[in-house]
Parts: structure tokens; C-alpha cells; sequence
């Protein structure tokens, strides 16, 4: 797999990291670029970080054994890393950054998508089909929003975007003070051509768009041609040709 970076600009893009498995990248700045990679046969992971226009190989955070690594999908104002960690078991932790290199803190087991909201206040996260929220850091409790959504992100620090099968998603206004239902879940956008890829899905523009990979438009067919009896004639043809 590839991670690239293109210019929006002119269309050119150019290639950073090669490797068996790449995880989500995420801008650390708008010129350093995180990302963490795997080799499945060897089974090792790495975190790394740089500049995609730098000539030098990037700077290599964090490594370990297992055919997949963390992913990073948001940031503590503080400037940690909320991760998930895919595999045989899901977990999601905190990775504390350092100029020689970077700490994991492990958060929440057998939990996916993990994402904290804009004031540092909630952890959005998915266990099972069920989207949650739970204070941050405390984590002591937690509030269901959906029992069949998927893949939460925060739109604001108290709103909440989720999606459901069928390509619906919605919007959910939070409880500042308790992190719960404000009120039901208001339908926002769907499109049945949504395309759910490996790992996140979509993502928010700062300005709260939507990005997603969309499926190519399916032409239905003019007509259907029936044969009649096409098997039996499929063996016919094949005993003469073997005579």
C-alpha cells in the first residue's frame, strides 16, 4: 500500500511511505505528516512521522509486533494522540508525543473509531454496532446515542455525526452536562452510493462538509435474455467435444 500526497491544487501527487499495511495519516502540522505502517509477514509495526517533502526517511516514533498498528484519528488540545489499535482485539489509547520518540496509554478494550470532542470534554467511540459517548478522561460512565450506528465524529464540541447502513447520516445534539441525547438524532445527508471502506469512512471538513469515497453509479440492465434448457445444452456441447 501506498500513503500519498497530492497537491489539490494542481492534481500532482507524489508518494511518502510504501509499505504491506498503511493506517490512517494524520497532519500533525501543515507540513508534518504521522502515520503508522505494518509488515505482515515480519509482523511489525511502525509509527512514523516527517516532512513528505523532505528527502530523508521520516522519523520512526513508535514499533511493535503485530500485523497491524495504531491508527490516530484525533488530537487532545494538549497535542496527544487518540488511537485505535485493529486486530484480533480493538483497543483505543492515548500516545503521548516526544522529540525522542512517543508513550502509549491504553484507554478503552474492544472499542473502534474513537474520537474526542473539540473541547477535550467526550470520547465518542463504536462497541459492537452502538455508538457511545464518555467523559474525558474519566471514562467512569458511559451514554448510548444509537444501538446501530457507526463510526462517530464530533461536527462541534456538542455535536455528534454518525452513519447507519444505507448511507444515512445524522446528526445528534449532546447533553454538555451529561453527555447523552439532547434529543433524537435529525437525519442530515444520505446517499446510497456511500462506499463503507476499511477503517474510517468519511471524514468532516473544518468547515463541517463531508468526505467519502462514493460508489461508481450502477447502470440497471435494458433486459433480461432467458435459454431455456442452457445446462442440459452446456453438457451436450461439452460430451461431443470430448468424443
Amino acid at each position: 500500500e501506498e500513503l500519498r500526497r497530492y497537491d489539490l491544487s494542481s492534481g500532482q501527487w507524489d508518494v511518502w511511505h510504501r509499505a504491506g499495511v498503511v493506517n490512517e495519516p494524520m497532519w500533525l502540522s501543515p507540513e508534518r505528516l504521522l502515520a503508522t505502517s505494518a509488515d505482515i509477514e515480519g509482523r511489525r509495526w511502525i509509527m512514523i512521522a516527517g516532512l513528505p517533502t523532505a528527502l530523508g526517511a521520516p522519523d520512526t516514533l513508535l514499533s511493535g509486533e503485530g500485523h497491524t498498528g495504531w491508527a490516530p484519528f484525533t488530537r487532545t488540545r494538549g497535542g496527544a494522540l487518540i488511537a485505535n489499535k485493529w486486530g484480533s482485539r480493538a483497543q483505543v489509547a492515548r500516545i503521548e508525543l516526544a522529540a525522542d520518540g512517543a508513550s502509549i496509554s491504553p484507554l478503552i478494550d474492544d472499542a473502534f473509531f474513537a474520537a474526542l470532542s473539540p473541547d477535550d470534554r467526550w470520547l465518542a467511540f463504536h462497541i459492537g454496532a452502538s455508538v457511545l459517548v464518555a467523559p474525558y478522561p474519566a471514562l467512569d460512565r458511559r451514554e448510548t446515542i444509537v444501538r446501530d450506528g457507526a463510526e462517530p465524529q464530533w461536527l462541534s464540541p456538542t455535536e455528534l455525526v454518525y452513519w447507519v447502513q444505507g448511507g444515512s447520516f445524522y446528526r445528534a445534539t449532546i447533553d454538555p452536562t451529561t453527555g447523552g441525547l439532547a434529543g433524537p438524532p435529525q437525519l442530515w445527508y444520505q446517499d446510497s452510493r456511500f462506499s463503507d471502506t476499511p477503517g474510517h469512512s468519511y471524514s468532516l471538513t473544518p468547515e463541517g462538509a463531508l468526505v467519502y469515497v462514493r460508489e461508481p453509479e450502477q447502470a440497471p440492465a435494458a433486459y433480461l435474455r432467458v435459454i431455456p434448457n442452457w445446462v442440459e445444452q452446456m453438457k451436450e456441447a461439452v460430451d461431443a467435444a470430448n468424443r
